[in-house]
């Protein structure tokens, strides 16, 4: 018998699995990932991110509801925003809400609805990146900044949206959160070496050369933002390797392009666990590169993915 596939719906649920995120109770009792049973959040805790859960299930309502009144208005409009109308109720699901039956009776008329819907992704966007700040269970955190990060995927996948990086303010600081700022910051020493050898190999399409050119310059400012903080916690930042891997027939546009999209999608996990180590500003900081990131691997060809950066997706 074929494996079921892997739509957006089951992804997540396997990862909201391990956590009941209704409101009805969140379960913040599990298996740490050496195989040890993590003890249970302050119950303060858990009311407060029982709230951020019912904030939460009321938004992404409204945005079906204003999802399928645009998508009833035209068949273009019905194809064009399918994923998002997808991905959205795999996130209620996740969320512990019960599928939403949605009038077909009020279309909005076509073209109206394309300007309501970005303005209402984006702002679904802020709402989940600001309640993963927020959020107690760290788990909870990546659930949130994982669905923020695919919204962002489909709006780049719309409209070829690519934010800028979020720039790391005064207040930041390393925390508890060394080890996995270390891991980042190795991740991106491969990440601008691949970057850099590749772009210089597109001197036959100057469009493509700026391009990476522009992302090197990305990849290495946050190089600089996670020294910084290691050296500012007195660690010493890790250094990069010694050669990195790049394949010497790698020299079409096409399998450049290619390559660019893994790279970026190899750095998810990273700013996903950097999410879950760190906290306050650190933890604001590390939403806004997994999400950057997800967007550029979407831009360089990489397909939206329902929870980008988790393993489950």
């Amino acid at each position: 018998m074929p494996a079921p596939r892997l739509t957006r719906r089951r992804a997540i649920g396997l990862l909201a699995g391990g956590a009941t995120l209704g409101a009805t109770g969140l379960l913040v009792v599990g298996c740490t990932s050496d195989g040890t049973t993590r003890p249970p959040t302050d119950r303060a805790d858990v009311d407060a991110d029982r709230r951020i859960v019912l904030d939460l299930l009321v938004q992404v309502r409204g945005l079906q509801v204003l999802l399928h009144r645009t998508r009833t208005a035209s068949r273009a409009d019905r194809r064009r925003f399918a994923g998002l109308a997808e991905l959205h109720e795999a996130q209620e699901a996740a969320l512990g809400g019960a599928r939403l039956q949605l009038d077909t009776s009020d279309p909005i008329p076509a073209g109206r609805g394309t300007s309501a819907v970005r303005s209402a992704e984006s702002s679904w966007i802020r709402r989940l990146t600001d309640a993963a700040v927020r959020a107690a269970e760290p788990r909870f955190a990546l659930l949130l900044g994982a669905m923020a990060a695919g919204t962002a995927q489909e709006l780049t996948r719309l409209e070829d949206r690519v934010e800028t990086d979020p720039v790391p303010g005064p207040t930041l600081t390393a925390g508890a959160a060394s080890d996995a700022l270390q891991d980042a910051l190795a991740a991106e020493h491969a990440a601008l070496y691949v970057i850099e050898t590749l772009g210089a190999r597109t001197a036959f399409d100057s469009e493509l050369r700026d391009r990476l050119g522009h992302l090197a310059g990305r990849h290495r400012a946050r190089r600089e933002a996670l020294i910084a903080l290691l050296l500012a916690a007195d660690t010493a930042p890790v250094g990069p390797a010694s050669s990195y891997e790049v394949p010497t027939d790698l020299v079409t546009a096409a399998g450049i392009t290619a390559r660019i999209g893994e790279v970026e999608e190899d750095l998810l996990p990273r700013y996903a666990a950097l999410v879950a180590a760190g906290q306050g500003a650190l933890r604001r900081w590390a939403l806004g590169l997994w999400r950057t990131s997800a967007e550029q691997a979407v831009r360089y060809g990489r397909p939206p993915a329902a929870l980008p950066g988790l393993a489950s997706s």
